[in-house]
């Protein structure tokens, strides 16, 4: 296992080269620049164009690229333009709330979209079963903007349980480890929104590899020995019912902050997602350059923890 690993990491070395090479110029094809939205007027354009100068927008695209991926190897991601910042700075400021955003949904969606899928699948077709697999089309089918303004407005106008926005209580500063439970109460509806997203696809995955996991032989073949249905469900057919689950846990991993930029937009979360976001709309390449690269990173992270855990879940998989 360690060799795989090993052999992994440096397989993506050169994967993520080429990422950074088409992440570069798609960043570069955008129109404008980080100083075509300057709007105060005292500005003139002699003193853009030096700007432009002095920050190197003016070389040769390779010029640009190369000096990038120097600082990047030096362990500089550079420095914003809007923030006036390093941007390995702002990262470390706004990878928690991120994280922890998503920690909280997709721990959610895991425990609750398992144990539904499983028993939609050993009571096909029944009412309970119907009315789930409702509620993961529709899931699956509504988009993360509009059920995160379905949930402020029920919870945070009508029901006004849960705050409509923010990480922190505005004005109120709480010592620890009232200011962990503070964030997590802000951030109930944002990992709810996600979580019910992620916990509808989980639940279709899951009722239908359970569905043709528990018509095969070896299934039958433990019944007929006396097992019990519990032992026979969750310790035989739920372990190998797992691996199509994994192989989508595993590329959600990116997913889950992609998503997050939706969410924290609308809930005004300071993460990576309204960094993001903020960096596309002000034409800031070192933040978009960083955030895309670590979208890149973890995709190729989510597919190494898939396999793994395929061997985990498996005890045929073995990897030389």
């Amino acid at each position: 296992m360690q060799k795989y690993i090993i052999r992994r990491i440096l397989q993506a070395i050169p994967i993520l080269l080429g990422v950074s090479i088409i992440i570069f110029a798609l960043t570069q094809a955008m129109p404008g620049d980080p100083l075509s939205h300057m709007m105060d007027p005292n500005i003139t354009k002699e003193d853009l164009e030096s700007a432009r100068e002095k920050l190197g927008l003016n070389d040769p695209k390779y010029v640009q690229y190369f000096r990038w991926l120097g600082e990047l190897l030096s362990g500089n991601l550079g420095f914003s333009t809007k923030y006036s910042k390093p941007v390995g700075d702002l990262i470390k400021e706004r990878i928690g709330p991120t994280f922890t955003l998503s920690l909280l949904a997709l721990t959610i969606a895991l425990v609750f979209a398992i144990p539904i899928g499983v028993y939609s699948a050993t009571k096909q077709y029944s009412k309970w079963d119907n009315l789930f697999t409702v509620f993961a089309f529709a899931g699956i089918s509504i988009p993360v903007f509009f059920l995160a303004l379905v949930l402020i407005w029920l919870f945070a106008l009508q029901l006004q349980w849960f705050p409509s926005g923010g990480l922190t209580t505005p004005g109120v500063t709480y010592e620890f480890p009232k200011n962990i439970f503070n964030m997590l109460y802000h951030l109930v509806l944002p990992s709810m929104t996600l979580a019910l997203l992620y916990m509808a696809s989980f639940m279709r995955y899951t009722r239908s590899s359970m569905l043709e996991v528990i018509r095969q032989d070896y299934i039958r073949t433990a019944r007929a020995k006396g097992l019990s249905e519990k032992v026979v469900i969750y310790k035989h057919a739920l372990r190998n019912a797992l691996i199509p689950v994994i192989t989508i846990l595993g590329l959600s991993l990116p997913g889950m902050f992609s998503g997050a930029l939706v969410t924290e937009t609308i809930f005004s979360l300071p993460g990576m997602g309204t960094l993001s976001y903020n960096a596309v709309v002000q034409r800031d390449y070192p933040i978009l350059m960083a955030t895309n690269l670590m979208f890149a990173i973890w995709t190729i992270v989510g597919n190494l923890l898939a396999d793994i855990f395929y061997a985990l879940v498996d005890p045929r998989i073995r990897y030389d």
